[in-house]
């Protein structure tokens, strides 16, 4: 049995930020994934704030090797019909990007394992008990079965937050989004370099063209909304918008599926514990109307990183309570910007989904 010092449980942003950190600065560190990053993830714009984070991690140079789509801006028809846009022409850190979602997770991860992190792909069980002050963890992959001891679990599984709900931590729901995404291939007219986001009455659309010119659109809305209207099908869904339909070709049969996945703003109501603690999605999701969920998930690795280098550098059990007042302090940011932001929408007030959001 390998004895570690961190083992961490999931290998997305967060979780292969916190292991790339802390394999950097000397720790023996596991990542395990559930997936092979080969599957469907969404497309996602990242922002240019992103850029100062990856040059933290020391990822920046490549990052740009994957030949990340530019974003020059939003262009939203959000609180009136029209459009209007928001460049990022004068952010300083340049344009943001367009990814694909597997291949920069992807990417992460490698730049984890070269830092010295043992990374394991394609877990289907877990098992993980306490046993003397420490963890027991058992991951398989199938037929191979790897055991080991750490000292210290990290919950980077995202909205499931698994491991911390195994530990007693509850977790809070503020509402029922969803995301149900579909790709096309994009039109040759279809602007490459905006993201557009439109409101609707029950809820928003996304879309943006992915560095492989495919166009992914993201219907938002409640779980119980979309399982009335799906009768409709996306097409009678999409037939409502405006701009979002001028995107595609409508009469293309080259789509994708319509894939569904939570979207919904979360947390835990605690994010730290005996010998763990929670990260990125895992320890508090935002709505993807921010457009700050991966910078979120990295801005929280880099910081529970930090936390578990000062705890080793024996602050103790203080430095976990600074991450979790942290992570506290920057939820309740975060609540006040998504209802501030969802109230300049007024068109449809009567409407389920709108007065959900802009009750105060």
């Amino acid at each position: 049995m390998k004895t570690l010092d961190i083992v961490v449980l999931g290998g997305g942003p967060a979780g292969a930020a916190t292991a790339l950190i802390l394999a950097r600065n000397g720790c023996s560190v596991a990542l395990a994934e559930r997936s092979d990053y080969a599957s469907y993830r969404a497309g996602e714009t990242l922002p240019p704030a992103i850029q100062p984070l990856l040059v933290q991690l020391g990822v920046w140079e490549r990052f740009l090797e994957q030949k990340p789509a530019p974003s020059f801006g939003v262009r939203s028809a959000w609180g009136s019909a029209e459009l209007r846009s928001h460049d990022f022409i004068f952010s300083p850190y340049g344009p943001g990007w367009h990814v694909a979602r597997n291949q920069f997770d992807l990417s992460l991860a490698r730049c984890a394992a070269e830092a010295g992190a043992q990374v394991y792909c394609s877990i289907v069980e877990s098992q993980i008990v306490e046993k003397e002050g420490s963890w027991q963890i058992e991951l398989s992959t199938g037929e191979v079965h790897r055991r080991f001891q750490a000292g210290l679990i990290v919950d980077a599984t995202g909205r499931r937050a698994a491991f911390a709900r195994s530990q007693g931590a509850r977790r809070i729901l503020f509402d029922a989004l969803i995301g149900a995404s579909i790709v096309f291939p994009a039109r040759e007219s279809t602007p490459a370099g905006f993201t557009l986001i439109e409101a609707v009455e029950n809820g928003w659309w996304y879309s943006a063209v992915l560095p492989d010119t495919r166009l992914v659109i993201v219907y938002m809305t409640d779980g119980d909304i979309y399982a009335k209207t799906r009768k409709d099908g996306w097409r009678g869904q999409i037939d409502r918008t405006r701009h979002t339909r001028l995107r595609l070709d409508l009469n293309d049969v080259s789509c994708s599926e319509m894939r569904l996945a939570a979207a919904n703003t979360s947390c835990l109501d605690r994010v730290v514990g005996p010998n763990w603690l929670a990260v990125g999605d895992a320890a508090m999701a935002f709505d993807p109307l921010s457009g700050q969920g991966v910078c979120n998930a990295i801005q929280s690795g880099i910081r529970a990183a930090d936390s578990i280098l000062r705890r080793n550098g024996h602050r103790g059990d203080e430095s976990f309570q600074e991450y979790a007042d942290a992570s506290a302090r920057g939820h309740t940011s975060y609540l006040k910007s998504r209802y501030q932001y969802y109230n300049l929408e007024r068109r449809w007030r009567s409407a389920l989904f709108w007065r959900r959001r802009n009750r105060g």
